[in-house]
């Protein structure tokens, strides 16, 4: 822990950017930090985990509020911040995934944020989410996009693209609450087939600080570009018939690059796995050892360390992604049984 050092906060590039915007262009921007400096100093609160990149519940609902009141300030909506209460819980965050060891830090104490009576539901049929998934599908987004409806609200539909630090946190839920129809998709890029699909009457865009680099070609990482059109085939799913929840397993699945361009971990080339459907992010990467590439035609073993599923029962999927910016190839179901301890 720090004990000594000058904490001033000063301008960074995302006032630099507010301030662009804000002058050379008709987008309105929502200014967040400001709102967390200030409850910050007021309150004293811890915003952000200790063990993870991103904000927590408590520093999340304050970004929450602060869009909500910049919105109705436009003209764009009609509505107060939703009743919510705070409880104490654990959380283990990405820290250690990303030092390759889950059990590395201990879990630490945070508060989470519950909607005392919340509206809106989760859409998984119908006309509206068809044309939606059909749209990701385009995109090849397998991500965890949603669509809410709320027949208690009069507010506006909105329609958020948006990354990690908005598709977590209890945040999709939230702004759900304020609207006929709120659809998140976990995306750097503004797609006009999305937007076609669900008809918002308001379209937001939110990205981490660290990724603002990303703006200037949207789906630009950060010093490379993404692959042109990258293609994969699974060959082979290396793993045992069972694998026990809760616990640690090694593993390899073999792929061959059936595209044209060659992969690296400088280009942020992985393998992902899927659970349920949902993306299991760090804590299910395969990574490219540096100075390794693997060429068009070529096949490349990759090998999981310690992952550990946590639902029994699950499905698992493998994929080729490129981080932060798409999953391409052959996504291929293992026939692998998720059990109990």
């Amino acid at each position: 822990m720090l004990t000594s050092g000058d904490y001033t906060v000063g301008e960074t590039p995302v006032d630099r950017l507010a301030d662009y915007l804000e002058e050379h262009s008709d987008l309105n921007v929502v200014r967040v930090k400001d709102a967390l400096l200030k409850e910050k100093q007021e309150s004293g609160e811890q915003l952000f985990f200790k063990t993870d990149t991103h904000w927590n519940e408590y520093g999340a609902n304050i970004a929450y509020r602060e869009v909500i009141a910049s919105l109705n300030r436009w003209g764009l909506m009609q509505s107060s911040p939703v009743d919510i209460q705070f409880v104490t819980s654990t959380f283990s965050g990405e820290f250690s995934k990303m030092l390759g060891d889950p059990s590395l830090l201990s879990p630490e104490q945070v508060l989470e944020s519950e909607i005392l009576h919340p509206n809106a539901v989760l859409v998984q049929d119908g006309e509206r989410f068809q044309k939606f998934h059909e749209e990701l599908a385009k995109e090849n987004n397998w991500g965890d996009n949603r669509l809410y409806q709320n027949t208690s609200s009069n507010g506006p539909d909105l329609l958020l693209f948006g990354d990690s630090m908005f598709h977590h946190w209890n945040m999709p839920e939230l702004f759900a609450e304020h609207c006929s129809y709120f659809t998140f998709v976990r995306s750097y890029d503004i797609e006009q087939g999305i937007i076609d699909a669900v008809k918002p009457k308001i379209v937001a865009y939110e990205i981490a600080e660290r990724f603002l680099n990303r703006l200037a070609e949207h789906s630009e990482i950060f010093v490379r570009k993404a692959l042109d059109n990258p293609q994969a085939e699974i060959v082979s799913l290396n793993l045992p018939p069972c694998l026990v929840a809760g616990q640690k397993h090694s593993f390899s699945v073999a792929v061959k690059n059936t595209g044209e361009e060659t992969w690296m971990e400088l280009d942020l080339v992985r393998l992902g796995i899927f659970q349920n459907g949902v993306d299991c992010g760090y804590g299910g990467r395969a990574y490219l050892p540096a100075g390794v590439s693997v060429a068009p035609g070529e096949t490349y073993t990759f090998t999981f360390q310690d992952f550990v599923p946590s639902i029994p029962g699950a499905k698992l999927e493998f994929t080729m992604l490129q981080e932060g910016i798409t999953y391409f190839g052959e996504r291929r179901e293992a026939d692998t049984e998720i059990v109990s301890k």
